[in-house]
């Protein structure tokens, strides 16, 4: 898969965590209540919440308006998460360069 479709995938995959935490912070008690809000129904918004369908430009306008919060910042958010992820594939992947052997016989400390 090449960069920008990872990219793509990584925010796809970090929008239901930001629409949830978004949801908290506006104080909407169930995924119910911001979907009447965003005018969809509950089992349109709780498959996107479950990540088996993404979150459409449209989507993200109607829940911004409901959730208070600019379309854009919903998907600053998901960036921050996917580059933290990103982050961490990428220390998880430097960490474990050797094989198993060479990390077991390797001294404890330098």
């Amino acid at each position: 898969m090449d960069a920008a479709r990872e990219q793509g995938e990584r925010l796809a995959a970090a929008m239901p965590a930001v629409i949830e935490q978004a949801r908290w912070d506006a104080k909407l008690r169930s995924a119910r209540a911001l979907a009447a809000a965003a005018g969809m129904t509950h089992t349109y918004l709780n498959a996107r919440l479950a990540g088996d369908i993404v979150f459409t430009v449209r989507d993200l306008g109607s829940l911004g308006v409901a959730l208070g919060v600019d379309p854009a910042e919903l998907l600053r958010r998901a960036a921050e998460i996917a580059a933290l992820e990103d982050e961490h594939e990428e220390i998880a992947a430097h960490d474990s360069e050797g094989t198993i052997e060479e990390e077991q016989e390797a001294p404890e400390f330098p």
